[in-house]
């Protein structure tokens, strides 16, 4: 059991990170040390979520946020560039 930052183990549970810069970046390797299966949303993102997206490893979804991608979730994390965009995920999850 890897726990990680936050604190809980993610073996095996889905996670989705809502946005694709530097910030985004770093709670994709958290949550993926902590074992979670991650998935990105977001138009666009830094060329390493892009290369873990290409080799496999996480799943990048190249659109804006849908009330749809918190079906079946256990975290989401939102870290756009539009506090909007973020509090609406919030309130959402």
């Amino acid at each position: 059991m890897s726990t990680v930052t936050y604190g809980i183990d993610l073996t095996h549970r889905a996670a989705v990170v809502f946005g694709g810069d530097a910030r985004a970046l770093g709670h994709v390797a958290e949550l993926r040390q902590a074992g979670a299966t991650v998935t990105v949303v977001s138009p666009e993102a830094v060329a390493s979520i892009e290369d873990l997206a290409d080799r496999g490893l996480i799943q990048w979804d190249r659109r804006a946020y849908a009330t749809t991608d918190l079906d079946s979730v256990w975290i989401a994390v939102a870290v756009t560039n539009d506090p909007i965009s973020n509090l609406l995920i919030s309130t959402d999850a």
